[in-house]
């Protein structure tokens, strides 16, 4: 569906020159939506295959990702160069 909305806008850039200052701001706006709307979609939907769970690892990969950088950086003593 989002590739088929993306040919008609390519569509309505060419055919149209007083349009095209309009058309690929509401494409991307249209695209943000649609982005959001799916994501949602995959969190709440009760009949999907595994898309809860697809959203629930990103989620938690994020976290661990975090915490791993935040537990890096407060653990890991500076370097001391010795003199010479």
């Amino acid at each position: 569906m989002a590739l088929t909305a993306l040919v008609g806008a390519a569509w309505v850039y060419r055919s149209a020159n007083g349009l095209r200052t309009i058309v690929w701001p509401a494409t991307f706006a249209l695209l943000l939506v649609n982005l959001s709307t799916a994501w949602d979609g995959m969190r709440n939907d009760p009949f999907q295959s595994l898309d809860q769970a697809f959203t629930r690892t990103v989620f938690s990969a994020r976290r661990a990702a975090r915490r791993a950088a935040a537990s890096r950086s407060a653990s890991t003593p500076r370097r001391r160069w010795p003199s010479t």
